[in-house]
C-alpha cells in the first residue's frame, strides 16, 4: 500500500510539473501587456480601428487635398520659381520640406508612406541646384474647387479598407474620385486614390 501511495504520488508530481511546463511554453499566464504577448495581438488597442464614418472620411480628404494643394503651390510665402524647357518650376518652402524624406513626412499626416512616395513622384517633386521643385500650373479644376461641398458615397463595407467614392460639386466634368482608408498606427490614412484632378 505505501508503495502505491509513493507511486501515486511520483504520478502527481510529474503530471503537476508537465502541466506547469506546457502552462510556461504556450505562454499561458503572461501578462497581456508584455511584449510578445499574444504573438502580434495589439497591445494598446491602435491596431484596432473605430469604424471610419462618412463625417471622418470626409475631414480626411478634404485635409489631404488641402495638404497637396499647398504642397502643389509652393507652400504660402512664395520661395520663387524659374522657367525650364517652357515649364514653371516652383520652389517649395522650408516649412513643407527641403529633402524628399521631410516632404513625405508632410504628406504622412494623411496619407500612408507608401501612397505619399506615389504622390511625391506622380507630383513630379524634383531637385534642382539643392533645393525642391514642383511643377507650376499644375491642379487643374481642384485649385477652384470648394473642398466644403465634398459629397461621398461608400463603396466598399470592408471596415478594414473601406472606400469612399467623393464628388467636386462645383466642378463641372468628370469630378469624381476614389480614395482607399485604412487603419494605421492608431488613425486611419489613405491607402489608394484613383484621382487625375492635378
Amino acid at each position: 500500500m505505501t508503495m502505491r501511495k509513493k507511486y501515486y504520488g511520483l504520478a502527481a508530481a510529474a503530471f503537476l510539473l508537465l502541466l506547469l511546463l506546457l502552462m510556461v511554453v504556450s505562454g499561458c499566464g503572461c501578462n497581456a501587456e508584455e511584449e510578445g504577448a499574444g504573438n502580434g495581438a495589439p497591445r494598446d488597442g491602435k491596431d484596432t480601428p473605430a469604424e471610419l464614418t462618412p463625417e471622418q472620411a470626409k475631414l480626411l480628404a478634404t485635409e489631404a487635398l488641402e495638404k497637396v494643394l499647398y504642397l502643389m503651390s509652393g507652400g504660402e510665402k512664395n520661395a520663387g520659381s524659374f522657367e525650364r524647357d517652357g515649364q514653371e518650376l516652383i520652389y517649395l518652402e522650408a516649412e513643407i520640406g527641403t529633402t524628399k524624406a521631410a516632404v513625405k513626412k508632410y504628406l504622412e499626416s494623411c496619407f500612408t508612406p507608401k501612397q505619399a512616395e506615389i504622390l511625391i513622384e506622380e507630383l513630379c517633386v524634383t531637385e534642382h541646384d539643392g533645393r525642391l521643385v514642383i511643377p507650376g500650373g499644375s491642379g487643374g479644376g481642384i485649385i477652384t474647387a470648394n473642398l466644403d461641398n465634398l459629397d461621398l458615397t461608400l463603396k466598399s463595407e470592408d471596415p478594414r479598407r473601406p472606400v469612399y467614392r467623393f464628388r467636386l460639386a462645383d466642378i463641372s466634368s468628370d469630378n469624381y474620385f476614389t480614395l482607399t482608408f485604412t487603419y494605421v498606427g492608431g488613425k486611419w490614412l489613405i491607402d489608394d486614390k484613383d484621382f487625375d484632378h492635378w
